[in-house]
């Protein structure tokens, strides 16, 4: 069946030459990595990868993933090397990581894979999430491969389980797999994974720490006036929210909303949506002293909203009034936040569920609770705080399960 694929992928690489080859003249970052995808490195990169012998390979696919690898217990490991599929992932992996190599893992043929294996002798595979690429797999069948985060999406589990007869065989080879959740364990288990290599959840997503806050940067300094922060909105959302934070300023006329939308393309539609409602705003990168009062400010830079939250009264957490799936809740909840989320929270749900049994939530299942729930954490600070400890509390303790979890798992793993 292997040799099969690597045939269909071979002729499906021939299909695409004329296309790469447009590409490659357009794209500096295509032509960048393309000698790493085909395992052709400089003499510096070869020593280097000569010297790790005997490797933990590490493979994580994109940014989110190498981000997981900052939140285990004890890594980098011994003799470890990371490879990621995309550019932007393997630039993070080696700024964090920099005494670790990190590379662009090579196409899924088995001749450029068994030329990696070649160069670094893997007695151990570690993949985060579900890049299980089948030569990759099969190369590495005898490297005791270990599935962690382990994460199948709805579309995902639909199509593979569509084509559950082949994707077991895939699945098979790893030695062990641990879910991220309760949810994509029963996935794993409808699909077929048998009982000795299937471990129960283990979400890494909760061993995250507070990121470090610039007390000279003004905008995070302490303020009178409440604020609400809305983290990664989405299309028909911001009309919403901005409807309500109308609303609400008739009882809090001092009252600022931030908003941080998803895509920093749709700065701009957010822009005309403000100035067609009459609302003043202002845009956080233009921000040199204390947050405005009663105003909306736009978050128009990437990569700041795990730290902005530190000065938020309540965060709501976006994709969840429109059918998104919802986002992470857990960078708001380690300030102490109390978090408010819409009813569309598919993609977390196992997250959610933690913290709705913990009390460290509010779920608004129409536009007219969420007003409520904003005007009630508004009218009861002390009640605003208690759910916001409860938050932090819940992590706190999922992070004690995470240590001591992974301890055994490092020790069952190596």
């Amino acid at each position: 069946m292997i040799y099969i694929y690597q045939i269909l992928l071979f002729f499906f690489a021939l299909i695409m030459f004329l296309p790469v080859l447009i590409a490659l003249f357009f794209s500096s970052s295509i032509r960048k990595g393309l000698p790493e995808r085909f395992t052709l490195y400089g003499k510096e990169l070869k020593n280097k990868l000569k010297a790790v012998d005997r490797a933990v390979w590490v493979h994580a696919a994109s940014v989110g993933e190498v981000k997981i690898l900052k939140k285990l217990p004890g890594f980098p490991w011994k003799n470890t090397v990371i490879t990621t599929t995309n550019i932007t992932g393997r630039d993070l992996a080696a700024k964090i990581f920099p005494d670790t190599p990190s590379l662009l893992m090579p196409l899924d043929f088995i001749v450029l894979l068994k030329r990696f294996q070649s160069l670094i002798s893997p007695v151990k595979l570690i993949v985060l999430e579900t890049e299980l690429w089948p030569a990759f797999i099969y190369v590495n069948r005898m490297n005791k491969p270990v599935l962690l985060n382990g994460r199948l999406s709805e579309d995902k589990f639909k199509f593979y389980y569509s084509v559950r007869k082949i994707f077991i065989k895939i699945l098979n080879k790893m030695e062990k797999i641990f879910p991220k959740d309760r949810e994509n364990f029963l996935r794993f288990k409808k699909i077929g994974v048998s009982e000795s290599r299937l471990q129960p959840p283990l979400n890494f997503k909760f061993a995250a720490t507070r990121p470090a806050v610039n007390n000279s940067d003004l905008r995070y300094s302490s303020h009178a006036a409440p604020i609400i922060i809305c983290g990664s909105t989405h299309t028909g959302e911001e009309e919403i929210l901005v409807e309500i934070y109308k609303k609400l300023r008739s009882s809090y006329n001092n009252l600022t909303m931030l908003i941080s939308p998803r895509h920093l393309k749709r700065v701009e539609k957010i822009k005309l949506l403000l100035k067609d409602k009459g609302v003043d705003f202002k845009m956080w990168s233009k921000i040199t002293e204390n947050i405005p009062e009663r105003t909306v400010v736009i978050i128009d830079t990437m990569g700041e909203l795990s730290k902005i939250y530190s000065i938020a009264d309540i965060a709501f957490m976006g994709g969840s009034l429109v059918p998104v799936g919802g986002h992470n809740i857990i960078e708001a909840a380690l300030w102490e936040v109390p978090a408010v989320t819409g009813k569309y929270i598919d993609n977390f749900k196992s997250v959610y569920n933690i913290f709705e049994k913990g009390g460290g939530v509010s779920i608004a299942g129409s536009e007219k609770e969420l007003y409520e729930i904003f005007y009630d954490l508004l009218s009861d600070k002390k009640r605003a705080e208690r759910i916001g400890k409860k938050s932090a509390g819940i992590i706190r303790e999922q992070q004690n399960n995470i240590n001591d979890r992974f301890k055994e798992i490092s020790r069952e793993i190596f």
